[in-house]
């Protein structure tokens, strides 16, 4: 039990890091957006290569580090590979991202809004009070995606400054509900090891009874 309880724990720290990573490099992203919509097009470009190399590596070496059983698990080394080899090849060619820029970023924000009903749904099942939050989030999330995807606005700058702020926002919401959904996850953890040796000490005492 020990066992599977520790291997539970590195998934979600892991898990945990790479979404903050992620979300750290598009807020990074908006913020760039923002203040440099006219050059918005090499931008995003060469940061997503520049954030998919880094994620690739991230995924190799952590690969590599893991113990036999860890690796064959997972696809760390394929997905590690795949985002490397994206990276490279948009810093190289950036104008392949550029064909459908608007629309990926679109789509990454929907994406994201689906993935925050995902962490309502965990907040809720463990009871957690503000799981509500994050519902909100994912629907915010969903219609700044929806709007992007559209394109309503007459200026290409005027776009980008409104992908660049709507990044920065869902960012900064995904790293709170993280934060938020792990200390509830740890919380609950404690909980556990609080009640397993007053079950042991009473299995105890019905013994020796």
């Amino acid at each position: 039990m020990k066992t599977d309880e520790n291997k539970n724990r590195k998934q979600i720290k892991g898990t945990k890091r790479e979404i903050t990573f992620v979300n750290i490099a598009m807020l990074l992203l908006g913020i760039m957006l923002i203040i440099f919509p006219e050059k918005s097009g090499d931008i995003v470009c060469i940061t997503a290569g520049i954030i998919l190399g880094i994620w690739g590596l991230v995924r190799l070496i952590a690969y590599f580090a893991s113990g036999k059983v860890e690796s064959f698990e997972s696809f760390a080394l394929v997905q590690g590979t795949a985002l490397l080899a994206f990276g490279i090849l948009f810093i190289i060619n950036p104008g392949i991202l550029k064909t459908f820029l608007t629309a990926a970023l679109g789509i990454i924000l929907i994406v994201s809004g689906v993935m925050k009903l995902q962490y309502a749904v965990d907040l809720l099942r463990l009871k957690a009070k503000l799981w509500y939050l994050s519902l909100l989030g994912a629907l915010v999330s969903i219609t700044l995606g929806a709007i992007v995807f559209f394109n309503p606005f007459n200026s290409a700058n005027w776009l980008m400054i409104f992908i660049g702020i709507a990044l920065v926002v869902n960012s900064l919401w995904d790293i709170i509900s993280v934060v938020a959904l792990s200390k509830v996850i740890s919380g609950k953890d404690k909980e556990m090891i609080d009640v397993e040796p007053v079950e042991e000490n009473n299995t105890t005492a019905d013994t020796a009874e």
